[in-house]
């Protein structure tokens, strides 16, 4: 099974599922040769740890993360991953949902959760994918024009100085550490861990950040759809597929967004009240179904 992990990690965790997220699991990729493309190979997995994590003193890591050039990768651990589903979580429901293209790689026991992803599914989602989409609204708009357009003339007046601007010039320029710590100030408020060089041009080209724009508008469409029909529907193609693009290709306007997200929310808030969905997960049935499956690799890994 492929296992995009550090040595060290292959030593004590062992693969369950790999697969994609984001952009190429919604049928949505813009390859980043494109002038808008900004979307990255974005990988998933789930992994068990050795015995000694479970049943003993040594503690392995719940979440790995790394990013590989175009690559970004994030792994849970089993029971880890399970309580997340367990909160209709919208970063991870989504991956027992995915369609046989999008898998790479799957065990036997990764198969088994996916044959009772049904009872994972309850009105929960209404708040997580309330909230998640709340937070795409904000980032949507949180990176003006104005700011963008100031953090991109500091930094090349930075370097055109001859420095960077992420390290602080001699005391003698005091003109250069003034830009540096305005840039610096920018950069923690609103850049940093989310926006690169592209697609904060296509803030400054469209007036907000058409990414986040396409995300809000497929989460409150995907919470709608889960709601009234427990239906997950992770591919877009053949669905909204085609807009999204055009949201992250910048065709839709600030006002278009804003007003379908609107009518969305107010969409999701009916279908939560009506939503022929349980208040919460089938907690009792899946630990009925689950623990066995933690406990058989905990056993081999014990014996071995």
């Amino acid at each position: 099974m492929t296992f995009l992990a550090s040595d060290e990690m292959k030593q004590w965790a062992t693969p369950v599922f790999t697969g994609l997220r984001g952009s190429h699991a919604h049928g949505t990729f813009i390859p980043p040769d494109d002038p808008n493309g900004t979307d990255d190979i974005d990988l998933c997995g789930v992994y068990f740890a050795d015995a000694r994590h479970y049943i003993g003193l040594t503690k392995r890591p719940e979440t790995y993360e790394y990013a590989l050039g175009h690559v970004d990768l994030v792994y849970y651990e089993f029971r880890h991953f399970v309580h997340l589903l367990l909160k209709n979580n919208p970063n991870v429901i989504s991956w027992l949902w995915l369609s046989p293209s999008a898998i790479h790689d799957q065990s036997p026991q990764w198969q088994a959760l996916v044959s009772i992803r049904d009872l994972f599914l309850s009105k929960l989602c209404y708040n997580t994918f309330t909230g998640y989409s709340y937070s795409q609204l904000q980032k949507m708009e949180r990176m003006t024009p104005e700011v963008a357009e100031e953090y991109q003339w500091l930094r090349e007046n930075i370097e055109a100085a001859g420095f960077s601007p992420d390290k602080t010039a001699p005391s003698s320029y005091v003109t250069v550490i003034g830009w540096q710590e305005r840039w610096q100030r920018i950069h923690s408020k609103y850049m940093s861990g989310f926006m690169g060089d592209k697609r904060r041009q296509k803030v400054l080209t469209y007036g907000y950040d058409v990414k986040a724009a396409a995300h809000l508008i497929r989460l409150l469409r995907m919470q709608v759809e889960i709601l009234q029909a427990g239906l997950v529907m992770v591919d877009r193609t053949g669905l909204d597929a085609d807009e999204l693009i055009a949201i992250k290709t910048g065709k839709w306007s600030l006002e278009r967004v804003k007003a379908v997200a609107d009518e969305l929310f107010v969409q999701g808030k009916a279908a939560a009240k009506n939503s022929p969905l349980p208040d919460k997960p089938q907690i009792e049935q899946i630990e009925e179904f689950v623990t066995p499956l933690l406990y058989r690799h905990i056993r081999r890994e014990y014996e071995h």
